[in-house]
């Protein structure tokens, strides 16, 4: 994967936490998370496939970091 299509997923998950926030519930809709985002759904659906897709990658996220953490406590974690 190209660093800009790196980029365009780490931007996707991240919108996806934002809507989770702001919204206080999970985007409900591919096609209007996408739209009100200004994600193509076709990268979408080529990196994730679904919103449930999505909420796994970032747990998958949080739990890489914790192992890091754990392994090496004393090095920073930047996300």
């Amino acid at each position: 994967m190209s660093k800009k299509e790196e980029k365009q997923k780490g931007a996707v998950l991240t919108a996806f936490i934002d809507t989770t926030l702001e919204k206080e519930a999970f985007p409900l809709s591919v096609f209007k998370f996408c739209k009100d985002n200004d994600i193509e759904e076709k990268f979408f659906y080529k990196h994730f496939g679904s919103l449930d897709a999505v909420k796994g990658q970032i747990w998958e996220f949080f739990y890489d970091l914790s192992l890091i953490h754990i392994s090496e406590p004393t090095r920073p974690l930047y996300i």
